[in-house]
C-alpha cells in the first residue's frame, strides 16, 4: 500500500518499467523511476513518477541492511541493481524481480528477508492459470490501465524493421515501447 513508502522501479524508460511507474502513479503511489539514462527523465516524470534517479546517485551502500527507503519495488535489471535495492526495503515490503537487463545473477543475503519480512518477487506469466490471467487482464483493461498510455509509445513499426528496432533496444537507444504493424 502506498503508506509503507515509495515504490522503485529500475529501467524505468523501458515498456515495463514505463507501464509499471503509470501504473503506480495512478494508484496513488509515490513512484521513483531509475533509469541510467538521464535524457529521459523528464519522460519519466511525464509518465507518473514522483522523482528520478540513476542508480550512481541514490547512493545505495554496501551492508547487508540499510536504512529502509522503499515500500517496495520492481526491478527490470537483475544484477547488482537488485542486490543494493534490497537491503533498502522497508518492513513487510515486496520486490518483484522481472527481468535481467543488468544480469540473470545477484548476490546477496538473508537479512532483508529473515530481518525485516521483506519478499522477492517472480514473474511467469506464461505458467499463470488462465483464471488469474482473466482477473489481471480485466484490471489492466480497467483500474490498473494508464490514463496515458500512448505516451510510452516510442513509434510504430512493420515486420520487416523489427531487426532495427532489436539493435536499437540491445543499444540502449530507444525508450518504452514500439507498436508493430502486421
Amino acid at each position: 500500500s502506498p503508506d509503507k513508502g515509495p515504490i522503485a522501479i529500475t529501467g524505468a524508460t523501458g515498456g515495463v518499467g514505463g507501464i509499471g511507474v503509470m501504473i503506480f502513479s495512478q494508484l496513488g503511489y509515490e513512484v521513483l523511476g531509475i533509469s541510467g539514462r538521464k535524457e529521459l527523465h523528464e519522460k519519466l516524470l511525464s509518465w507518473g513518477a514522483s522523482s528520478t534517479s540513476t542508480l550512481d546517485e541514490l547512493e545505495l551502500g554496501e551492508r547487508p541492511l540499510e536504512k529502509g527507503r522503499f515500500g517496495g519495488a520492481i526491478d527490470n535489471l537483475g544484477g547488482r541493481a537488485l542486490e543494493r535495492l534490497l537491503p533498502h526495503i522497508n518492513l513487510w515490503g515486496n520486490v518483484a524481480s522481472v527481468g535481467l537487463a543488468m544480469s540473470p545473477s545477484f548476490s546477496t543475503t538473508v537479512m532483508p528477508f529473515i530481518l525485516r519480512g521483506v519478499s522477492l518477487l517472480g514473474a511467469s506469466s506464461n505458467n499463470c492459470g488462465i483464471q488469474l490471467r482473466k482477473e489481471i487482464w480485466e484490471k489492466l483493461g480497467s483500474v490498473w490501465k494508464p490514463k496515458n498510455l500512448d505516451r510510452i509509445q516510442h513509434g510504430e513499426v512493420g515486420l520487416e524493421g523489427l531487426d532495427d528496432v532489436f539493435e536499437k533496444t540491445l543499444g540502449r537507444n530507444s525508450w518504452g515501447r514500439y507498436l508493430v504493424k502486421i
